[in-house]
């Protein structure tokens, strides 16, 4: 066997990843371990508002296979995305009420609000990720016609979220934004600046490319020319 592979199947098994004391209030830099305390101050924390989660267990070989990597990642995160790991071993209580069931179990925080997470588990697919979550909220565009071309050509699945309020700022957009704050991991979220866009009413619109648009609202009308080809 090369011994580049050799040191590498070596190192891979005798990695011991570090982990940071958690304390609250600064943006995290290092992969931090958390106990049922430490994770209930730490959804809190609004220094750290967006947070990946493994719930882990030490014997587990995958779980050792992704230390290095959260490892790598976690200084290039600061300010974008904190990375935390649970012991199940020790912590059984807290993996029991998050409904870990399998080892390395992926979750990712905002706000508070803890999701699964299902993507890759390699660098780049991680810095991506955080790189989704930490940006703007919402795409702002000037008129539906941008909206659609949008959801056509700037998704992975040709689908976005698109709200307007004629009227700007208000509790359309507030929810909206609210809503694409905490959803944004997993679906594109597109607003309307009010001006060029015709309607006098507010609306949130399902696009998808070469489908006509689901409307959330039941005064909406004429969708048939507003798909994509």
């Amino acid at each position: 066997m090369n011994i580049s592979w050799l040191s590498f199947f070596v190192s891979a098994l005798f990695w011991k990843s570090s982990a940071a004391e958690y304390v609250p209030g600064s943006p995290l830099s290092q992969v931090v371990a958390l106990d049922e305390a430490s994770l209930e101050a730490a959804l809190k924390d609004t220094a750290n508002p967006i947070w990946f989660l493994k719930f882990y267990a030490p014997w587990c070989g995958h779980c050792k296979k992704m230390a290095p990597v959260l490892d790598r990642v976690a200084p290039q995160l600061e300010g974008k995305m904190a990375i935390g790991k649970i012991d199940c071993t020790v912590e059984k209580s807290l993996c029991k009420k998050y409904q870990v069931r399998g080892y390395p179990t992926l979750k990712y925080s905002i706000d508070g609000s803890m999701m699964d997470y299902s993507g890759g588990r390699e660098d780049d697919a991680l810095l991506n990720f955080a790189k989704k979550l930490s940006g703007p909220v919402l795409t702002t565009v000037k008129n539906y016609e941008q909206a659609m071309q949008f959801a056509a050509t700037e998704t992975n699945e040709g689908v976005a979220f698109v709200g307007f309020d004629p009227n700007g700022e208000g509790k359309v957009k507030e929810t909206f934004q609210n809503v694409a704050r905490r959803m944004r991991a997993t679906a594109h979220f597109v607003w309307i600046e009010p001006g060029e866009d015709e309607r006098t009413y507010p609306f949130i619109h399902k696009a998808e490319k070469n489908i006509q648009p689901n409307s959330y609202e039941n005064h909406d009308r004429k969708t048939a020319d507003m798909t994509v080809e």
